[in-house]
């Protein structure tokens, strides 16, 4: 994904900037606008030109995500979601899959969110690329809700998937001499795809079905 992001203490930030612990706006389960940390970057190319889909909505949000990136789609408006989840009214679909007409889960002021239409979807080139992993599994760029997950066409199992690394981040938090891993490479921003996610990419197609991956790149 490319965009800014809403950094606790920092304000608004390019994805570029963004570290391993920063406080990043995001949604949890039930629909509420949270800070959520960063545990890690699951790919990052600084220097890479690629496609991505840039969704602009009603409301005069833009999001850029690549292709197999997670966002929240429905085809109602029906904001009566005092989201009791986000899976309520709204799943994850990949960016290339978002139409026109379709709702995203947008901000509204400091803490709340609306539903609002896609004006347009456009494939552009742009260089640079940012994956974040968040504790919930969520992030908003740009204003626009989106999931942390790419590859795998459920939400639901691509976090679960990510427990190990969450339970590790969890497990370094109480260990009060010993600092998280992931911190050390923070600043550095290494360009690669994260150990655990290329080890999930590998071994996904021996354990879940065709449906559920992306087979596009």
């Amino acid at each position: 994904m490319s965009g800014q992001v809403m950094v606790q203490g920092k304000g608004t930030v390019p994805l570029t900037q963004l570290n391993v612990g920063d406080e990043v706006l995001a949604m949890n389960p039930d629909g509420k606008l949270v800070y959520s940390e960063v545990i890690a970057f699951l790919d990052i190319k600084n220097d890479t030109s690629g496609h991505f889909y840039r969704i602009e909505t009603e409301s005069g949000h833009k999001v850029h995500l690549t292709g197999k990136h997670l966002i929240y789609s429905s085809d109602t408006n029906r904001t009566s979601f005092v989201l009791d989840s986000i899976d309520s009214r709204f799943e994850a679909i990949y960016a290339d899959h978002a139409q026109v007409g379709d709702f995203l889960i947008t901000t509204r002021g400091k803490s709340g969110v609306r539903a609002s239409a896609i004006r347009s979807v456009k494939l552009v080139t742009k260089q640079g690329m940012v994956a974040p992993l968040t504790k919930t599994g969520t992030i908003v760029v740009d204003g626009v809700v989106v999931s942390c997950y790419a590859f795998i066409n459920s939400d639901y199992i691509a976090h679960a998937s990510f427990s190990v690394l969450r339970g590790l981040h969890d497990f370094y938090s109480y260990l009060p001499f010993v600092s998280w891993p992931e911190t050390a490479i923070a600043s550095y921003a290494i360009d690669g795809m994260h150990w655990y996610a290329k080890l999930l990419f590998k071994i996904a197609p021996y354990f879940m079905g065709r449906d559920l991956l992306y087979m596009n790149d």
